[in-house]
């Protein structure tokens, strides 16, 4: 069967409100069951505040995510589920607080809009999905051709984790496997002029590997609201195969692939 994933918000005594308006008492029950996400305040000693978004599996109580910015909005809660629906599948329930702040609406609307998507399920469900945060040279058994997603959200702060990402990318490819780079969060910073200088240990340099990439013709998906959110237009895809798109073409490419690799 299918899983659907419903957005309820929570009021100080723990109810949860449905669309409907009628309201239950929901407890997890089992991991993956009822995710939920909050933001914290705090100020850096120069005075200026930051915020964290958390997410926390309410049943295991894992923080499943911390993102920390000094502005933090609904497309970082979008980036954020969207990352976790791949690494982890699809929770049951997805709990917020019902202060305006937490952008309830946007993540509802977007949560509806995946919803429609058999993929979603399909992907969640499938024991086909392998995730992998490392590199494993020893899934490409010899002679075979692979479809190999590579998923960057990391930014220019990690530079040997987008070297290596990048690296293993364009190793692929030369190696004759068909491969698309999945740029979101501060992983579309990557294909910005300014960060061409970056080096990783041992890992080379990350201005190499794009132009390369590029040359070679390999397939970027870069997140449209990512980009959108951190000031780049389409200036950022000259020369790049590929475009701007949503969560639901990311979902669509988890799906097609024989394996995702995320840095």
């Amino acid at each position: 069967m299918a899983r659907t994933i419903v957005l309820v918000t929570a009021t100080s005594n723990s109810r949860l409100w449905m669309n409907d308006g009628s309201c239950v008492r929901l407890c997890s029950e089992y991991r993956n069951h009822v995710w939920s996400y909050d933001f914290v305040h705090h100020r850096t000693d120069d005075g200026r505040a930051f915020r964290t978004l958390n997410i926390l599996d309410e049943h295991s109580r894992e923080c499943l995510a911390i993102r920390v910015k000094r502005k933090l909005n609904s497309t970082e809660v979008i980036d954020a589920l969207t990352d976790l629906f791949i690494l982890r599948g699809v929770p049951a329930y997805i709990r917020s607080d019902n202060g305006p702040e937490f952008i309830a609406e946007a993540v509802r609307a977007w949560i509806t809009a995946v919803r429609g998507r058999k993929t979603l399920d399909q992907v969640a469900q499938s024991g086909d999905l392998n995730v992998r945060t490392q590199t494993t040279w020893g899934m490409w058994v010899g002679g075979v051709s692979m479809k190999l997603l590579v998923h960057i959200t990391s930014g220019p702060e990690q530079p040997n984790k987008i070297t290596l990402g990048c690296l293993v990318a364009l190793t692929a490819h030369n190696e004759s496997h068909h491969v698309q780079v999945a740029l979101a969060a501060d992983g579309v910073h990557l294909l910005a002029p300014g960060h061409a200088d970056i080096e990783g240990q041992g890992t080379g340099r990350l201005g190499d590997h794009i132009a390369a990439l590029k040359e070679a013709g390999v397939e970027f998906f870069v997140s449209g609201k990512s980009a959108k959110a951190r000031g780049y237009d389409d200036s950022l895809l000259d020369g790049v195969t590929g475009g701007f798109g949503m969560p639901d073409k990311l979902i669509a490419m988890v799906a097609e692939a024989n394996k995702v690799l995320c840095y």
